[in-house]
């Protein structure tokens, strides 16, 4: 990679995308473009990581690895009753997130309560948009009644 402005990518995971799409800016390399190559026979798609992070923006980008685990992957269990589409949403809402998901794509070793605050948050408003609860802990208090049902189950099981 000496010198070299363009990586090119063969995969068919979209963890790989994911990870790709995370990592673009921080990898200490200085690249300009990277592509995947994404499927399989004549179904690949070559898919713009560059693009893709300068649509998503520094923040959704770099916090893209830990978005990905914490809303459910390959060995991890997602939301009940809440997909990629729903976190996905909920993270459009609540922007501040995107500081803390930056941290946790890192593998930081501790979190200060702005960033538990705000994690709490994100998990409330997934449930319930119009919640003012800010705290899982606000939504214990309902349990098995609208929304907070299912959160409740998650959680609490």
């Amino acid at each position: 990679m000496n010198g070299s402005k363009t990586l090119m990518i063969k995969e068919n995971d979209t963890d790989v995308i994911g990870i790709a799409i995370s990592v673009m800016k921080s990898t200490g390399l200085v690249l300009k473009k990277m592509w995947i190559a994404f499927g399989q026979g004549g179904n690949v798609q070559w898919i713009p990581v560059h693009e893709v992070v300068n649509i998503f923006g520094p923040g959704k980008a770099s916090g893209l690895s830990f978005f990905h685990v914490f809303t459910g992957c390959d060995t991890v269990y997602a939301f009940r009753g809440k997909g990629k589409k729903s976190a996905w949403q909920t993270w459009n809402v609540c922007k501040e997130i995107s500081t803390t998901f930056t941290k946790l794509s890192q593998c930081v070793t501790a979190l200060d309560n702005a960033d538990l605050q705000s994690y709490e948050k994100f998990v409330v408003v997934m449930y319930d948009r119009s919640s003012a609860d800010t705290s899982v802990n606000g939504c214990g208090q309902k349990p098995g009644s609208g929304p907070w049902a299912t959160l409740w189950a998650t959680l609490f099981g």
